[in-house]
Parts: C-alpha cells; sequence; structure tokens
C-alpha cells in the first residue's frame, strides 16, 4: 500500500492555523506507535473487543491527518472485530495498517517541518 497523504481535511478544520495544525501532527507522532503496538498485542491474544476499542480510538487522528486509504482499512478490520466475524487475511490487513502507520511517520515529520520554518 503506497502512503498517500491529504492535508485537506487538516487544513479545513484548523482553518489554515499551523500551530494547531502541528498539535495535530505532534499528537499523532507521538500516539499512533503506542496504539499500533496494542494491536499487534491484542491481535496475537486474540481479544477482538480490545483490538475493536483500540482500531475505534484511532480512526479520527487517521482522518485528521489525511490516511484516508488507512482509515477505510481500520473501519474495515474494526467492523470484524465488533463482530468476531473474522476474515480471511485478517493478520495480514492488520500488519498492513501498522507498517502504513509506521510508513506515514517521516512524511507527517517533513510536513510538521515545513509547518514550523
Amino acid at each position: 500500500m503506497s502512503i498517500k497523504i491529504d492535508f485537506s481535511y487538516l487544513l479545513e478544520i484548523t482553518g489554515g492555523e499551523p500551530t494547531i495544525m502541528l498539535e495535530m501532527i505532534d499528537l499523532f507522532i507521538q500516539e499512533i506507535p503506542k496504539h499500533s503496538a496494542r494491536l499487534k498485542e491484542f491481535a496475537t491474544e486474540q481479544n477482538w473487543s480490545s483490538l475493536a476499542s483500540e482500531i475505534h480510538k484511532m480512526k479520527p487522528t487517521l482522518l485528521y491527518v489525511g490516511l484516508h486509504s488507512i482509515h477505510q482499512l481500520a473501519l474495515e478490520l474494526e467492523k470484524e472485530t465488533k463482530t468476531q466475524e473474522i476474515g480471511p487475511g485478517f493478520q495480514e490487513r492488520l500488519d498492513i495498517m501498522t507498517s502504513s502507520i509506521t510508513a506515514s511517520l517521516p512524511l507527517l515529520r517533513e510536513k510538521r517541518e515545513e509547518l514550523v520554518s
């Protein structure tokens, strides 16, 4: 999955205010790796309710920073975990989600530097 970030929603909800954009990007950079680690842990334990909850917590942040394809994948995985109807390739899709999040971090750091300067 190639990482595409669309900052239009972040621009819209912040009114283009760089300080607020920085706060939201910083929050993502600081918090999302912790969520990703918990996703892996809950999946290994097959703790579907905790996994669904963790994915649910991540969804708004994925939208804020414009990671639409990852957000869409999160919606699908959340639905499966909530209903405990785990589809084929679930672990692979979860791995794609977490690796895509990791791959997005340098792009977000780049945007952050752009906003700071």
